[in-house]
């Protein structure tokens, strides 16, 4: 579920002809050396542009990796492979650039990417490369260059134009750096008292800590995951002196979903943790180092690149070098990011990394590891394995084998937007993208912002809210737009629908098993002849192993829909805010505020019935606005607010969406919480049924036992009778009495005994009045002398003995063994003196030798 076949076109193993879906990833991934260079002439100039920017690029990596340290080794081990297949390959004759190590200046090669309308219309700067909406810039051009002629962000905006940059991070150093480039400032300073410069700049004012760092959800000490900014939005104003009644900044954080492969993130979660290691090490050893002791700055962290190493490595030649070549391609990559990682992610401001869907709801978890795999998206696209083949059961693989290695395990991902609206036309984004350079995918939210607004209507875009409405519902229509693309995003609704419907099958067979076992134990306890197979069919019914599997499945469902819904429910509160906001900022004082019928506008317009003073003044604002004007400005803000209601509608949809799925897994669960509540009730049936039976058998056994006493009582007397008169005793006459006489003997005297036996055994008063008399004659012979006082003075009792007798024993024990180690001691004293005068007659013995040799003898 969630992998789709690739169809026939770039980057696909089948030969698609003319059908190119990427002019960039054709030339790179599909041409031939040979035939790239009539295709590159056949192109475009902006594609001629793209393809020689990214071959530097490619060259400039190539130079850094193999002149650095950490990454040279993975081109070592590639090119060692590839020289001893191909032995008469050669190195390339066109010389590397020389290697300039990316770094925190020239922001790690990064690019952002950059929006304009003019208008209503799009609009492409011939100044910077690729056509509208692909234009790019470097984050170093753009933050740490304050040229205002080639910096597009310090350049005013016209009215009639709109502007959108994006950083591809959130990163809060950067964002400050734009704010700050923005205002033609500084970066403000937040060391003064109370964090308040004497002189508050208009970019301190923007990001002053009640709407920027004092949002901040964890800092550079906690758990890296437990960062974020707490969601909301906000209207802010940037004047230092005064206030203004209508401020036309906003600010807007909101988290929302998306994903990642299970390697990239395991990968990145690796690197963070050995840099967080390698921080922990820098601090302690900073706080513990001795004051004369200076660091030289040469200390080796961990390497957070992670080199692998070679265990368990293809062992064909062109499996190391296809092993080797990924693990080379997977490192550039990942490269910028994982520099990016290493040099924010503890900085002051800190970087905020992406989180798992389990890390932003449990983010006081030291760690999510299990968790993470144990996710539904996880599950639903990983291989089965205990559905995975052990051997090759064909030539070339069977089919199910070949399906499962092309599956690639993903986890869902909560990513944060970051959003100002600046002057009411420029608007700055920060979110990241999924790790690594992963070109290209369809799935990222930036990506899909720029699809959305290649194919936008004219005239769709008129103020810059309309351009953050857009963004907001790309944003949060991340897995919930169902149509299947060739890229591996997950479709993680119907992965959750159908883990639903397997634990609900599950249920159903279970119940299904449960109902046809009681028939079947009913019918053989009916019978008139039970049979012991009753006995393991009811034993069956006592297992609740497997519906408690299925109750752990579906509780982890709906743990994870709760997430989901709670963060889908964030996003529905920070757009009413948002609504809300942009309401109060694009109501004209015109008639529209009627329409619109909030109190704010209402403050703005002057629309009051009692009030002739502000309709006086209403009117005069009416006649200063020109007539075309005034229909432009009312029609676009019932355009923007048109919009923000279909797409608080569309929010409203995709929350139902999660709830029907979760409604479906709670009725999963309450149906198998009433049969493990079945089973119980049946096991009680059971054991109720078990104790009838043992309490049966108890009652025949002791009638048995009654029986047998009976007898015993009635013929132990005439046994004993008997016995007597058979011994030939003098006073028998010597065994001449008559069986008559013996009989008159033994009659009534076994008759006596037997009565009186019976009456002990089956009168209870007789047997409580027989133990009143020896009870009260006890009583008053051990009281009326002195045994009871004896036993008073002494205090014996059951316990004092058995404490007596623990106590000695424990004695006895602990003696012994303090002999046995004197003996082991006194033993070992032996050995080793007898070893000492060993080594003293060696040694003695060595001496003599050495006398005995001549001088000068070899």
């Amino acid at each position: 579920m969630g992998d789709h076949d690739n169809p026939r076109t770039c980057l696909s193993s089948s030969e698609h002809g003319n059908s190119v879906r990427d002019t960039f990833l054709h030339y790179f991934g599909c041409l031939e050396d040979a035939g790239r260079e009539a295709y590159f002439e056949a192109l475009p100039q902006h594609e001629k542009d793209r393809i020689e920017a990214e071959k530097s690029r490619i060259k400039a990596q190539r130079a850094y990796f193999e002149a650095d340290d950490e990454t040279k080794v993975l081109v070592d081990r590639l090119k060692r492979c590839l020289h001893r297949k191909f032995p008469l390959l050669v190195e390339r004759q066109n010389p590397l650039p020389n290697p300039n190590r990316p770094s925190k200046e020239n922001a790690f090669g990064l690019s952002a990417y950059m929006v304009f309308f003019k208008k209503s219309e799009p609009f492409t700067d011939t100044r910077y490369l690729d056509q509208f909406p692909d234009q790019r810039i470097a984050v170093q051009d753009l933050l740490y260059n304050d040229d205002t002629a080639t910096n597009p962000l310090m350049q005013k905006c016209g009215d009639d134009e709109i502007r959108y940059f994006h950083l591809p991070s959130n990163n809060m150093e950067w964002i400050e750096e734009a704010m700050a480039r923005y205002y033609h400032e500084d970066r403000p300073g937040y060391d003064g008292l109370f964090r308040r410069p004497e002189k508050p700049s208009k970019t301190y004012m923007l990001l002053r800590p009640e709407y920027w760092r004092g949002q901040q959800h964890g800092g550079r000490h906690d758990a890296i995951h437990a960062r974020h900014m707490r969601p909301r939005c906000d209207i802010i104003s940037t004047d230092p002196e005064n206030l203004e009644n209508s401020p036309k900044n906003l600010v807007l954080f909101m988290p929302y979903l998306h994903w990642e492969t299970d390697r990239q993130r395991t990968k990145f979660d690796e690197t963070m943790r050995n840099i967080c290691e390698s921080y922990a090490k820098e601090e302690y050893d900073k706080a513990h180092a001795p004051p004369t002791v200076q660091s030289n700055g040469n200390a080796n962290p961990p390497v957070a690149n992670g080199v692998p190493r070679e265990a368990n490595t293809p062992t064909t030649p062109l499996g190391k070098i296809l092993y080797r070549a990924a693990l080379l391609s997977e490192a550039m990559d990942n490269y910028q990011e994982q520099e990016l990682l290493k040099t924010y992610l503890h900085s002051n401001p800190p970087f905020h990394p992406r989180r798992t869907l389990d890390q932003s709801y449990y983010w006081t978890l030291k760690t999510t590891k299990k968790r993470d795999r144990d996710q539904v998206v996880y599950r639903g696209t990983a291989p089965k394995k205990e559905f995975m083949h052990s051997g090759m059961h064909e030539k070339y693989g069977c089919h199910h084998c070949l399906r499962d290695i092309r599956k690639v395990p993903r986890v869902i991902m909560v990513d944060q937007l970051w959003l100002w609206i600046l002057d009411g036309n420029t608007i700055i984004t920060s979110f990241p993208k999924r790790y690594g350079r992963n070109k290209p995918d369809p799935s990222a939210v930036h990506k899909s912002i720029r699809m959305r607004l290649q194919v936008c209507r004219k005239g769709e875009i008129r103020s810059a809210y309309d351009l953050a409405l857009i963004i907001i519902d790309q944003c949060s229509r991340v897995f919930f737009d169902r149509t299947k693309t060739a890229d591996r995003q997950p479709q993680v609704m119907d992965l959750f629908a159908s883990a639903i419907g397997n634990v609900t099958n599950g249920q159903t067979i279970a119940y299904e098993h449960f109902w046809e076992t009681t028939q079947q134990v009913s019918k053989i306890y009916k019978s008139k002849d039970p049979v012991d197979d009753a006995e393991d069919k009811a034993k069956s019914l006592l297992d609740i192993n497997p519906e408690g599997k299925l109750l752990r499945e579906i509780k982890d469902i709906l743990d994870e829909l709760h997430i989901m819904i709670n963060i889908k429910k964030k996003q529905h509160r920070v757009f009413k805010q948002f609504r809300k906001h942009v309401e109060y900022m694009i109501a004209p004082p015109l008639s529209l505020a009627k329409e619109i019928g909030t109190a704010r506008q209402k403050k703005i317009t002057g629309d009051t019935d009692s009030d002739d003073d502000d309709s006086r003044t209403s009117g005069k604002a009416i006649k200063r606005v020109d007539s075309i004007e005034r229909e432009k400005m009312e029609k676009s803000a019932k355009w923007t607010l048109e919009f923000a209601h279909d797409l608080a509608a569309d929010l409203d949809d995709r929350v139902t969406d999660l709830n029907n799925l979760r409604e479906s897994a709670e009725h999963t669960e309450k149906a198998l919480n009433e049969l493990l509540g079945l089973k119980q009730q049946q096991a009680s049936v059971v054991q109720a049924r078990k104790s009838v039976q043992q309490t049966e058998e108890t009652l025949r056994q002791g009638r048995s036992i009654m029986l047998f006493t009976i007898i015993t009582i009635i013929f132990l007397p005439l046994s004993f009778g008997a016995t007597v008169f058979g011994m030939n005793s003098h006073e028998f006459e010597g065994g001449k009495w008559t069986f008559r006489r013996e009989v008159t003997y033994m009659l009534p005297i076994s008759v006596g005994i037997i009565l009186t036996a019976f009456i002990l055994a089956f009168s209870s008063f007789t047997r409580s009045l027989l133990f009143l008399f020896f009870s009260l004659i006890w009583t008053w012979l051990v009281t009326s002398t002195r045994i009871y006082s004896l036993w008073i003075q002494f205090k014996i009792d059951s316990q004092h003995l058995m404490k007596m007798r623990k106590d000695t024993v424990r004695k006895w024990k602990e003696k012994a063994r303090a002999d046995k180690q004197k003996r082991r001691e006194d033993k070992q004293k032996v050995k080793d003196a007898k070893r000492i005068e060993e080594l003293r007659s060696e040694e003695e013995q060595r001496e003599r030798e050495n006398e005995s040799v001549p001088p000068g003898t070899v």
